[in-house]
């Protein structure tokens, strides 16, 4: 299951997205998050994989938590949030980065992955 394409784009009443625990969600797809005023996201374990753009263009997002062990990231999912401090990877075991994810973003931003992870960068382009 996805959240659809551009399904909350440009949203800019948008700040808080709690994702329920129960959810059969695995995937979001582009530019779900793209140009919305979230502050934080908590991306829980069950989605493994995130689009191209996703959250692109979100500058009051300060931080973004993915708590799964295998996870996929699309090409420039961070591009242009340039209030983006800390991304963190915890419990991450598996990890494919898509081409340029921080295109454009914050040059401060703080990445933390787990110690024991394999990272695969898909640059596909």
């Amino acid at each position: 299951t996805s959240i659809r394409y551009q399904a909350f784009d440009s949203c800019r009443n948008l700040s808080i997205v709690k994702f329920p625990s129960n959810s059969n969600l695995s995937n979001l797809e582009n530019n779900t998050f793209n140009q919305t005023n979230l502050r934080h996201i908590v991306i829980p374990s069950y989605i493994k994989t995130l689009d191209f753009c996703c959250f692109s263009c979100c500058n009051n997002l300060s931080s973004a938590e993915f708590l799964g062990d295998r996870l996929e990231i699309g090409d420039h999912l961070f591009m242009c949030s340039q209030n983006l401090l800390i991304i963190s990877f915890p419990n991450v075991t598996s990890l494919i980065i898509g081409n340029d994810p921080f295109n454009e973003g914050s040059s401060n931003c703080l990445i933390l992955v787990n110690s024991n992870a394999n990272i695969h960068y898909n640059e596909n382009e």
